[in-house]
């Protein structure tokens, strides 16, 4: 791409700013800062008197949106918007919302998000709009599992890459995955330990599937044989026990007690091979207590870091730990 001589005329504090920034690094386009503004020639340049203002060989133009809008008309590749009505529709609400959410709501957020639509620009969005942490599912590490029984339709390159880039923004990412699925293994359970080990979750949220009545994998479940009890067998909580059938009962008690451990395993991988000895052993509240304490820890701390009172905080430690 031919050198454009580039001025964006603002300051790097202004996340205004910095999103036309970020638009023209995405397009290559070499660009100096001016912090000129709040003279008569920024008057001349920005009548509402708003940063940034961008200046080139064909136009001064200001407001932040217009800038990137011109900047993917001028430079089409790489795009800014993705291709499709709807897809660019979505995306301009997204940065619609990222540039008015913190003057006007002012609080962080946590949303979900899906690894194969992550891109650099999404999360840089996302994180100017306060967000402070994003679930994404990762489901199963096994790609038999997560493709052809979960059609998630994504490769471990994809979702590792997602993860590394939500967390180079300063985003908390949790993870969900599920341990028991049906055609799985307690081996393919621990790829998908391994695949979270990989990507580095602030916290690697674990479910043991269970069969529900009408959904499609439920429905798999029973056709294939993989369920063996009723559906009025199913427990009322996702984290205490399976009723599919596995290679052995054995096999079926370490994979409920491995989702009690995993979470913590993840985070300290050095953990892996005591885990493997650990889930040898009746499953036990001394498991849930570890699971209980650091999952409310990791809750707290990094994925919903909201400020309480004292009495809150009690109110709320107590609820949670009556949860199973």
């Amino acid at each position: 791409m031919p050198a454009v001589k580039t001025r964006v005329v603002g300051s790097y504090l202004s996340p205004y700013v910095r999103k036309v920034l970020v638009c023209l690094d995405l397009k290559g386009v070499a660009y100096e800062i001016d912090p000129i503004y709040g003279n008569d020639e920024f008057a001349r340049l920005s009548p509402v008197r708003r940063i940034p203002v961008l200046i080139d060989d064909a136009v001064t133009l200001a407001d932040s949106s217009v800038i990137c809008e011109y900047l993917d008309d001028r430079y089409p590749e790489p795009a800014w918007f993705p291709q499709g009505a709807a897809l660019r529709a979505r995306a301009r609400w997204l940065e619609e919302f990222a540039e008015k959410s913190p003057g006007a709501v002012g609080l962080p957020f946590f949303c979900n998000v899906r690894a194969n639509l992550i891109t650099p620009e999404i999360v840089k969005t996302l994180k100017q709009a306060g967000c402070a942490s994003v679930g994404m599912g990762i489901e199963a590490g096994n790609d038999e599992l997560r493709n052809r029984i979960l059609k998630r339709n994504m490769s471990k390159e994809q979702i590792i890459t997602a993860c590394q880039t939500i967390r180079e923004a300063g985003i908390h990412l949790i993870s969900t995955n599920m341990l028991g699925l049906p055609g799985g293994s307690l081996a393919a359970d621990f790829e998908t330990l391994d695949l979270n080990v990989e990507c580095r979750p602030s916290y690697a949220n674990t479910f043991l599937f269970q069969p529900y009545p009408g959904t499609e994998l439920g429905e798999y479940a029973r056709a294939f044989g993989y369920s063996g009890e009723t559906f009025d067998d199913i427990d009322e909580s996702a984290w205490e026990r399976s009723v599919l059938k596995f290679a052995s009962e054995e096999e079926k008690r370490r994979i409920e007690t491995l989702q009690k451990l995993f979470a913590l395993t993840v985070e300290v991988p050095s953990l892996r091979p005591l885990t493997k000895q650990l889930i040898k052993l009746p499953n036990n509240r001394l498991y849930w207590l570890a699971h209980k304490l650091w999952k409310g820890y990791v809750i707290k701390k990094r994925i919903h870091p909201h400020h309480l009172s004292p009495r809150e905080y009690v109110q709320v430690i107590a609820h949670y730990m009556k949860l199973d």
